[in-house]
């Protein structure tokens, strides 16, 4: 990933208090890439 050969498709991302929509948009088959989810630390 880091030499640029392998390019991940993102498709949305959404913090983690936003966990239900990002859960949601999974079962919902409309992903065309990643859902990212973002934990804070």
């Amino acid at each position: 990933v880091s030499s640029g050969a392998l390019k991940p498709v993102i498709d949305s991302v959404y913090s983690f208090d936003q966990l239900l929509p990002a859960l949601e948009k999974l079962e919902s088959k409309s992903v065309r890439g990643k859902v990212v989810l973002r934990a804070a630390y």
